[in-house]
């Protein structure tokens, strides 16, 4: 495993990993010292990390069907648990040591891995890129040469402030609508509206009042995929005086606050437990495979830009 450490001109850093593309580290100047932004633990802690905390997600995120049609053919991919694929599956994007090019401001991995359809291979970049005011962006590319399934993402959480938990952060998510799942979290066809329900995010609003909305659910938290009214302001999340805002070129966003957590996950600097942190993973819509199938000699490249404000 090798480790990149990348900082801007304001002092802003990253870190970033070859097993898993795992992005393990992001800081800033205080006056207190450097601030975390997002989780982060000792490199060793991601190997086989089911919490899935900063890793890189493919080649599809989220959960899909066991058994479905691609361009023909049916395809079966393995249980996750629950009866569907999740994140990947156990031979995902998480579970490789990616080879690395390192830039002045970019960290570039890469990676081949087999095409849903065999034979056949799915060539993957991930690029990290930092910029100059406090933007990272990722940008995810892929070619097959068999029809496969690309919609990756990112499982970084996010935690802005000093406690062990997001209850004091505000978020912000720009959809007036979410995708209705079953009792196992699969996504199902109908859309729901969140308007006057404890899932509206649509302004910003404090994280405590959404867990105690919804605390009488099993998740006791957000588990949930968001259809996006505007991708290009996906999401913001703020606490005390620090802002980040996500921007993405896909149309759904999952937020999910890691609900439920014990202390089982070593973390630097922090000590997991309910709600220690949220991830925002933009993709597209999982019900729709059609719309994000890579056919052979096309090219598919989607980016999501984290802006610290």
């Amino acid at each position: 495993m090798q480790t990149t450490t990348l900082t801007n001109q304001h002092g802003v850093s990253i870190t970033t990993m070859t097993q898993g593309a795992t992005w393990i580290n992001w800081q800033k100047p205080s006056p207190h010292g450097r601030q975390d932004l997002i989780l982060t633990s000792e490199p060793q802690v991601y190997l086989n990390d089911s919490s899935h905390h900063g890793h890189s997600i493919g080649p599809t995120g989220g959960r899909i069907p066991l058994t479905f049609q691609l361009a023909g053919q049916t395809v079966h991919v393995p249980d996750t648990g629950d009866g569907y694929n999740m994140h990947g599956g156990p031979n995902g994007f998480d579970t490789v040591n990616w080879e690395v090019i390192v830039g002045s401001d970019t960290v570039t991995y890469t990676h081949q891995f087999p095409a849903m359809i065999q034979p056949g291979t799915l060539s993957v970049t991930i690029q990290y890129r930092l910029t100059d005011d406090d933007a990272v962006v990722i940008t995810y590319t892929a070619t097959s040469t068999a029809p496969t399934l690309f919609n990756p993402t990112s499982h970084v959480y996010f935690n802005l402030g000093t406690t062990n938990n997001v209850d004091d952060h505000q978020l912000q998510i720009n959809a007036h609508q979410r995708i209705a799942t079953a009792a196992n979290k699969f996504p199902e066809v109908q859309n729901l509206p969140v308007v006057n329900t404890g899932y509206d995010l649509q302004q910003l609003t404090p994280l405590t009042s959404i867990f105690d909305a919804l605390k009488n659910i099993p998740e006791r938290g957000l588990d949930d995929i968001y259809l996006l009214d505007d991708p290009r302001l996906a999401a913001t999340l703020q606490c005390d005086d620090t802002k980040i805002s996500i921007s993405t070129d896909r149309n759904a966003l999952v937020a999910y606050t890691a609900n439920n957590w014990d202390d089982a996950l070593s973390l630097i600097g922090k000590t997991s437990g309910d709600h220690i942190g949220i991830a925002l993973e933009p993709q597209y819509d999982p019900r729709d495979l059609a719309g994000f199938t890579l056919m052979p000699c096309d090219t598919a490249q989607y980016q999501t830009i984290y802006q610290l404000h």
